[in-house]
């Protein structure tokens, strides 16, 4: 499933795919990404941000592998 910037949730596994084609390497975000006047920061679990520029960040998708829900009451859960 791909996904726009403003769809993506903390805790989806996710590959950014930029305008241009290019590929990330898979990531788990880490917090709601960051939008500045001229970049993007993508916040990854247990690693540095992908910081872009803004353009190119708004204007990336995002290929969905698994998201993680949150339990109102504690715990997550994995869908696939």
């Amino acid at each position: 499933m791909r996904l726009m910037i403003h769809t993506i949730q903390v805790g989806d596994e996710l590959t950014m795919i930029g305008p241009d084609g290019r590929r990330s390497e898979r990531f788990t975000l880490a917090d709601m990404p960051l939008l500045k006047p001229d970049t993007v920061w993508l916040y990854r679990e247990f690693d540095a941000p992908i910081i872009v520029g803004r353009t190119y960040g708004l204007d990336a998708s995002f290929e969905l592998h698994s998201r993680r829900v949150i339990r109102p009451h504690g715990g997550s859960r994995v869908l696939p």
